[in-house]
């Protein structure tokens, strides 16, 4: 948040002070909106369409780029490394068609780590190597996500 000062001027009328406190004004800064970035098999890969959800004691995070998207659960929201292995509470998927098995990647492996959480919002950077039923890889590499609303 911004905010500055207004300060009125002393005036001097006929030996008459007057003054005028200063005043501090507050302004709203616009909110920096909520973002996903990866490379995909070293593709520039954005978004800001994220939602987020909590499940029982799952996080649920979903990003959508037109048809794509990216969904990546976590146990817990806290400063920290978490393993995404497809075999605990912290999984991933990628896809363009959820009705498809050939369009869904599933994570084999990869990593999120939240490297801060302020104002209910974290920021994070990962990685995720996913795979098909026909054993076809989507990676995503680089990746960094910006102001992810904790539900």
């Amino acid at each position: 948040m911004k905010s500055k000062l207004t300060c009125l001027s002393a005036l001097l009328i006929g030996g008459l002070l007057v003054t005028s406190g200063c005043k501090k004004e507050e302004t709203v800064s616009e909110p920096t909106p909520t973002t996903i970035n990866a490379l995909l098999d070293g593709a520039t890969w954005k978004t800001t369409n994220v939602t987020s959800a909590k499940g029982g004691s799952n996080f649920t995070f979903l990003a959508v780029k037109g048809a794509e998207s990216l969904l990546i659960t976590l146990p817990a929201i806290a400063v920290d490394t978490f393993l995404i292995d497809g075999t605990t509470a912290t999984a991933g998927r990628y896809t363009t068609d959820l009705s498809d098995p050939i369009k869904t990647f599933y994570a084999g492996s990869g990593s999120i780590e939240i490297t801060s959480i302020k104002n209910n919002q974290f920021q994070a950077v990962f990685n995720l190597n996913t795979k098909n039923a026909m054993s076809q890889k989507k990676i995503f590499t680089k990746g960094y996500m910006t102001n992810i609303v904790i539900p």
